[in-house]
């Protein structure tokens, strides 16, 4: 049957297009209820049941690290649990994204630097930490490097009395927020911190391209931050406790506690992505023509701010896609956690949880649905940012 001008609908490529995903759709979606419906089967035949009841069971171990979230022992579900591994791998996930963006950056720069040590140093941490095992660095940093140099708790390193660092962990003061009316004027005075620092970079922005004249908004940025966060605890300074650490011959307790496994896990996946992003910015550094440096130059721009204002800007439609596959291995390589007992959704959920519940199937498809999840997040956020950097054609 003809189909107006496109004719048969068979001769419509685009018709042809949506007929074929819809079909891959349909597949892949018997293909899954296959493999429940004949795992349901099996186990089954085993007098085993797959049913997500559990999570609204106590949890009979103890979470050692739950810095948002409160868990007691005997009280607290397993969907407790799941949260928390969530959260743990949240912080460890975004704090090395920013340390891996900043290493790749500096260390990339400094492989073009003229200065033969600055460019050897930067090859030789390339090289290094590229080429070695993530898995035996996360190894590396934990059992050789930090907790050997750590003191015990007996002769913890202290710090004006109010952070001590040791090899259990470091501990520091923490205020504690008792009412929702509180968090909720934090949350705020950090929500307008972050669209004032907006406002003013692009208001900075607009000056320097109208007066040529720059401003240290990197320096005023972090005094934006601080005086919004200070102000916001001045209000709710009524509805807040601080607690100060308190040292016993085996332990401390009060305060906020970092495990070292955190920091461990931290720096071997800062220093391990940072090596590939560094590839990535010298590649998208060298991509722009010699021609708007020697330009720069000619116009007595200084190299740092030729670098900033010139080549990196454009650079930048180079270095992000690549990136993009960086932060997504490093969010994904975050459960190595599990190595040295960091309390991450596959320690917590997917290894403890799993072992004391036997609900192997809905465990790990849940672990699964979750790193699918931050993976796409992060991926469409840092596209978005891709698209405003490329180049508009008319």
């Amino acid at each position: 049957m003809a189909s107006g001008k496109g004719g048969a609908w068979y001769n419509d490529r685009r018709k042809i297009g949506i007929a074929l995903q819809i079909l891959a759709l349909v597949g892949v979606g018997l293909f899954i209820w296959y493999l429940i419906s004949n795992a349901s089967y099996n186990m089954a035949q085993r007098r085993m049941e797959m049913n997500t009841w559990f999570l609204f069971s106590e949890a009979s171990f103890k979470v050692g690290f739950h810095p948002f979230w409160d868990f007691e022992l005997g009280t607290s579900k397993y969907w407790e649990v799941f949260v928390i591994g969530i959260q743990n791998t949240l912080l460890v996930g975004i704090a090395g994204l920013i340390g891996a963006t900043v290493v790749g950056f500096a260390v990339g720069v400094a492989r073009l630097s003229d200065n033969w040590f600055v460019k050897t140093f930067a090859s030789i941490f390339v090289e290094l930490f590229r080429n070695v095992p993530l898995l035996l660095q996360v190894f590396f940093w934990n059992f050789v490097v930090i907790l050997p140099s750590l003191p015990s708790v007996s002769n913890a390193i202290d710090i004006f009395g109010t952070l001590f660092i040791t090899n259990k962990g470091i501990f520091t003061p923490i205020i504690s927020v008792s009412e929702n009316w509180a968090r909720l004027v934090i949350l705020g005075g950090l929500t307008l911190a972050i669209i004032s620092i907006i406002l003013f970079r692009r208001w900075a922005k607009k000056r320097f391209y109208e007066t040529a004249k720059p401003l240290p908004v990197f320096w005023i940025s972090v005094l934006i931050f601080i005086g919004f966060l200070l102000l916001s605890f001045a209000i709710v300074q009524s509805a807040t406790d601080v607690s100060m650490p308190q040292q016993s011959r085996f332990r401390f307790t009060g305060g906020f506690t970092v495990p070292v496994p955190l920091f461990s896990l931290w720096i071997a996946l800062v220093c391990y992505t940072g090596a590939f992003i560094a590839e990535n910015v010298r590649a998208g550094i060298l991509s722009v023509g010699k021609g708007q440096r020697e330009a720069a130059m000619s116009l007595g721009f200084r190299h740092s701010l030729s670098m900033k204002l010139i080549q990196i800007p454009q650079a930048l439609r180079v270095i992000i896609p690549p990136t993009i596959s960086q932060y997504l291995n490093l969010i994904k390589n975050s459960s190595l956690a599990v190595a040295i007992g960091y309390d991450d959704i596959v320690n917590l959920f997917m290894g403890i949880t799993l072992n004391q519940t036997g609900q192997a199937i809905v465990i790990i498809a849940m672990t699964m649905g979750v790193f699918t999840v931050i993976s796409l997040l992060t991926s469409l956020l840092i596209n978005i940012y891709n698209r405003s950097t490329q180049l508009v054609e008319r």
